[in-house]
């Protein structure tokens, strides 16, 4: 299968960089595969000003529901970040109207090297108290970037002097959960989302910050010379911050136990040098979404959630951290969610 791709990909190349000259594609293969896309790895080697040249490359190709928006996503934020100094791989190109895969894609710098998890979580303790410091650093720098350098029509001042329009927060995401929930044919009587809606006037609102979307150890990779280097940008937006540290510590407490989530949240407030406040209400937002996913995508397609076909299997093999997530839940709201009961029935 990897043969006719890595054909279409030294064809496509050889019209994509006109400037540079005997494009050759070789070690071409896949590096790995998320719920939302597939990463190949390959080396391009050209000529340029008549020097041998080689670029380590990696193509991400997209699926599912909402892959061009994804891809342009993706580009844009991986483009501006790298222009601000934050640690992320250089981009090529994006193609979504030409692409010879039927498929949005990216092509990217490779980037060698070990997940930080691989290397954190079986860390001695001195060494992992050293990891762990640096993986929080990078969260909280990320969420002390200028929001207003990655909104285009809300950088700088307006035409009329006001001030630029902030970004959807928390009031947009429950409108924004309840409309696909209604899209779906979710009962949306549901005790959960009332509860949710209930207890919003006492959550205090907060400035709006980039966010990663699912920012975890294995989406952050170490490099040889010891550099830490942030991937897989599909889910960035601008929104309050504390979405995206709530994801963080839900991916910690269903993968790794409440230990874990306890170190990144001290970890994390120690390098932002403030408490996330009421991160528990956010928590909920996160167990949410990860379980209406879970739901949704298992009884309406994985595609309908703009995921690859191939995620329904691996979501089918998250029984364990699903009943972790939904336990969080319980333990914070008191509230059961009977959709979510009958997906952890059916997952066995």
């Amino acid at each position: 299968m990897n043969e006719p791709i890595a054909d279409l990909l030294q064809t496509y190349c050889a019209d994509a960089f006109p400037g540079w000259q005997e494009v050759r594609i070789s070690g071409f293969g896949q590096l790995a595969a998320g719920w939302e896309s597939v990463i190949y790895g390959f080396d391009l080697d050209t000529l340029l000003d008549g020097e041998s040249h080689r670029e380590e490359m990696a193509l991400r190709m997209y699926a599912g529901e909402g892959a061009w928006d994804k891809a342009g996503r993706e580009f844009a934020a991986i483009s501006r970040l790298g222009q601000v100094g934050y640690p992320v791989p250089r981009v090529f190109l994006l193609e979504r109207q030409r692409s010879p895969f039927g498929q949005p894609f990216i092509l990217m710098e490779r980037i060698e090297g070990k997940s930080l998890g691989e290397v954190l979580f079986n860390a001695p303790p001195p060494e992992q108290d050293l990891l762990l410091a640096r993986f929080c650093e990078l969260f909280a720098r990320l969420h002390k970037l200028d929001w207003r350098l990655f909104l285009k029509e809300e950088s700088g001042s307006r035409a009329d002097g006001s001030a630029p329009v902030q970004p959807p927060g928390l009031d947009a995401w429950l409108s924004s959960t309840r409309a696909t929930l209604q899209r779906f044919g979710w009962p949306l009587d549901d005790p959960f989302l009332h509860w949710l809606e209930q207890q919003r006037p006492g959550v205090a609102r907060a400035g709006p910050a980039p966010v990663h979307g699912d920012f975890h150890p294995n989406n952050v990779l170490l490099r040889p010379d010891g550099a830490l280097i942030v991937i897989d940008w599909t889910n960035f937006s601008v929104t309050d911050a504390r979405f995206d540290l709530a994801w963080t510590l839900m991916l910690a407490n269903a993968y790794l136990g409440m230990a874990w989530r306890d170190r990144i949240l001290h970890e994390y407030e120690r390098q932002a040098g403030q408490r996330a406040e009421q991160i528990e209400y956010f928590e909920v937002c996160a167990c949410a979404r990860r379980l209406f996913d879970l739901t949704i995508s298992l009884s309406a397609g994985a595609e309908k959630m703009g995921m690859r076909a191939g995620a329904m299997q691996e979501m089918q093999a998250q029984v364990g951290p699903a009943r972790r997530v939904y336990r969080m839940l319980l333990d914070y709201t008191g509230v059961r969610v009977e959709p979510f009961e009958q997906l952890l029935e059916s997952l066995g």
